[in-house]
């Protein structure tokens, strides 16, 4: 081989490495921007999904700020109902020891009337 032909096929040589550099820089090039589109818009995505999941966390603070006022409006309710039940209990126990007094005075009223229609007393 001749100088000048060694001269021709190291140009050659370098002249392909030169245009395999270049192709796979475009194809570096090309693989960065897809990978990274594809993470932007993953990136979006799960920006958007997190919103969403703060809104629907918020809506559910919000129930259950509601589900606790109503379980506090019913629990005073039942406190409420729990007092005047025991009240009335009271009440109906001291009514119907009202009416056993009653009963007993009539009854021994009726006894010294007996008694007093026999002539005789027996009175306890």
């Amino acid at each position: 081989m001749s100088p000048s032909h060694d001269r021709q096929q190291f140009s050659n040589n370098f002249v392909n490495a030169n245009n395999l550099d270049k192709s796979m820089e475009r194809f570096l090039q090309n693989l960065f921007m897809s990978t990274y589109h594809r993470l932007k818009k993953l990136w979006r995505d799960c920006q958007n999904q997190l919103e969403r999941l703060q809104n629907d966390n918020n809506q559910l603070r919000i129930q259950n700020g509601n589900y606790q006022n109503q379980l506090e409006l019913l629990q005073n309710e039942n406190n409420r109902l729990n007092d005047n039940n025991q009240g009335l209990k009271i009440q109906n126990e001291n009514n119907i020891a009202e009416i056993i007094n009653i009963r007993e005075r009539e009854l021994e009223q009726l006894r010294r009337q007996q008694d007093s229609y026999r002539g005789g007393s027996t009175s306890r």
